[in-house]
């Protein structure tokens, strides 16, 4: 081709050249991220980078000092709080970073074009999402305590929205998904995904995880369900009802084979590789990961130890249980309590250590968005509809089936 000496490349839509395209424009994706423990402060520090083409314009949290250790951190010094969706506007137009401890400002900031909701909390964290939703933001979560357990119900609260939600990759399920995509893309037929963990111990509990979490500046209970198959069990649910495969029995089993072929990645970088699934959600509309339909798997509470009727559960990461993933119908037909609704739960009678408890077992705490969220969700995807909650909030019994 003739011209003067420069090669110019053809236009793409590849999501690099398009970034490449937005920096050189000056128009950032920006970004508002939810949550500043350990994973946000590490999203702010990769994001205040920063990524060609992508911005940190926000960051909320429920504590502002933690928000404010995440900037420092990040080294992000032109940064200013904000009480109002609109103040925080007006503050990042003009290149400020804003803090704040409210997440709707930025959630309904119109300044922000996406949401990383990265709290681990499952009510709270539903309703930054619903929020991001009603104005019409989409989300990347990296909360698999929440996508675990409504991850389908919020996808089609979303393409109502019509908007994307996403888990991400560089967390396990997005890379074990991107390695799914990868082998159909050649032509070959996954039949098994999973997630190899170098140790787990269903009995760690915050107290044998104290040295560890404090060495490392984590979260004790956080640490604590990394430990007990909790995590692990959240993040291969999140895959599942992506994928669409089931577990052979409850907690997974490692299959013995003639001949094994191998292909996995040996590492994660969940806030390196964070970036491409924030740029993919809003530059293609493209889900790194996120639910098929209805749920696949889920994630049900297992006694850690014996437990008397009348104790209080404390839910992930915690004392009294852990969590395993189980198939979503065998779950429904023994009516167990998903993990992620367990605390505050009181029991009604004893339970056996290792015994899997059901909601006939407990009695459950005052109505919650993420109860409301979870029925919906088995009302959505369940022959039977569930019935009773009038005066008391009671969970009942689910009949087992797919309707996937």
């Amino acid at each position: 081709m003739k011209g003067n000496g420069l090669h110019m490349p053809p236009q793409s839509n590849s999501v690099y050249h398009l970034l490449q395209a937005r920096e050189t424009a000056h128009r950032p994706i920006r970004v508002g991220v939810i949550g500043a423990g350990a994973t946000g402060r590490a999203i702010a520090l990769q994001l205040g980078t920063p990524v060609p083409g992508m911005r940190l314009s926000g960051i909320a949290n429920r504590t502002p000092a933690h928000a404010e250790r995440a900037l420092r951190e990040a080294a992000i010094e032109g940064w200013e709080a904000a009480e109002s969706a609109h103040k925080a506007a007006a503050a990042i137009d003009r290149g400020r970073v804003v803090l704040t401890d409210d997440p709707t400002v930025l959630t309904r900031c119109s300044a922000i074009d996406i949401i990383v909701e990265v709290t681990g909390s499952v009510d709270f964290g539903a309703s930054v999402v619903l929020d991001a939703f009603a104005h019409r933001k989409p989300v990347v979560l990296v909360n698999a305590e929440l996508d675990s357990l409504l991850g389908p119900i919020l996808k089609a609260r979303a393409d109502e929205a019509g908007v994307v939600l996403t888990h991400t990759d560089g967390d396990e399920p997005g890379v074990a998904m991107t390695l799914v995509r990868y082998c159909q893309s050649v032509g070959m037929r996954p039949v098994a995904a999973g997630n190899i963990k170098g140790m787990v111990d269903y009995y760690r509990n915050p107290d044998t995880q104290a040295a560890f979490a404090k060495a490392n500046d984590q979260d004790v209970r956080k640490v604590t369900s990394f430990a007990d198959s909790t995590k692990l069990s959240m993040e291969t649910t999140v895959l599942a009802n992506a994928t669409g495969f089931g577990v052979a029995k409850r907690g997974m089993v490692g299959p013995a084979c003639q001949y094994v072929r191998e292909l996995y990645t040996p590492f994660h970088l969940p806030h390196i590789q964070l970036p491409s699934t924030i740029a993919r959600a809003v530059l293609h509309s493209d889900p790194t990961v996120a639910p098929r339909g209805g749920p696949f798997c889920e994630v049900v509470t297992v006694a850690k130890r014996a437990l008397k009727a009348g104790e209080r559960l404390d839910g992930i990461g915690g004392f009294t249980s852990f969590g395993l993933i189980d198939n979503h119908a065998a779950a429904r037909a023994t009516n167990a309590l998903p993990i992620a609704l367990s605390e505050g739960c009181v029991l009604l009678r004893d339970i056996g250590k290792d015994e899997v408890l059901s909601f006939n077992d407990v009695r459950m705490p005052a109505l919650r968005l993420s109860d409301e969220l979870w029925l919906e969700q088995m009302h959505r995807w369940q022959a039977q509809s569930p019935v009773g909650l009038g005066g008391v909030h009671e969970m009942p019994r689910v009949a087992a089936g797919g309707g996937h």
